[in-house]
């Protein structure tokens, strides 16, 4: 995947300066786009696993080009899924566990991380298991 780096740097440049509303060739929204999420769900909830390591990469790389070209911007990463449940064999908070330790994150200059609920978690033990894991 790395050898598609610099045209995903193009890609994710072009499109902040687009839509930043900070740049002479931006669209003239009423509302800029100042929030950006890089990537939902990279822990895998639908089936398709993303280390915490290659995703770290990556979420440099996109945050260098949001960065450059609107240094007010505010980077969101990422969009978890239910963190904190158990898939199968195993614990999903592990990956943001993981992707705090990655030493491609080791600048703190990412302060966001989201998380959403899907409608299938209902058990009151997956729900106390996120509660451990967002109020620590």
């Amino acid at each position: 995947m790395r050898q598609f780096e610099g045209a995903f740097r193009q890609v994710v440049r072009a499109t902040v300066e687009r839509y930043c509303g900070c740049r002479p060739q931006s669209l003239p929204l009423a509302v800029p786009v100042r929030y950006y999420v890089f990537m939902n769900e990279p822990e895998g909830f639908a089936g398709e696993y993303l280390g915490a390591d290659l995703y770290a990469y990556w979420l440099r790389v996109f945050y260098e080009q949001v960065k450059a070209v609107d240094p007010q911007a505010k980077i969101v990463a990422p969009a978890l899924a239910v963190p904190g449940t158990w898939d199968k064999d195993r614990l999903r908070g592990e990956f943001l566990d993981h992707l705090l330790r990655s030493r491609e994150l080791q600048d703190p200059s990412y302060p966001y991380i989201d998380k959403h609920r899907h409608c299938g978690l209902s058990s009151l033990s997956d729900r106390a298991r996120q509660r451990r894991i967002f109020t620590a």
